[in-house]
């Protein structure tokens, strides 16, 4: 998804046994994960300042986020 920013809420988003990956511009900063309406900190920078090409030519640079456990069960994310 393309966006102006990293604000965004997934309903029952289900990772069925995998872990939940993110990645954002490194521009956005450092997000704030809010899963079932608590604050979760259970998320790692995997990457920083990934240089990501698309396929115009298109560079920017991305921050790779991995939640910490495997998520079986449909969760509520809001990111901000």
């Amino acid at each position: 998804e393309l966006s102006l920013n990293r604000i965004k809420t997934y309903t029952n988003m289900n990772a069925n046994g995998n872990y939940l990956i993110f990645a954002f511009p490194s521009s956005f900063g450092t997000p704030n994960f809010n899963v079932n309406g608590l604050t979760n900190n259970a998320f790692t920078k995997v990457k920083s300042n990934f240089s990501f090409t698309n396929q115009f030519g298109y560079i920017s640079n991305y921050d790779v986020w991995i939640s910490n456990t495997i998520q079986n069960s449909p969760l509520n994310i809001n990111i901000s």
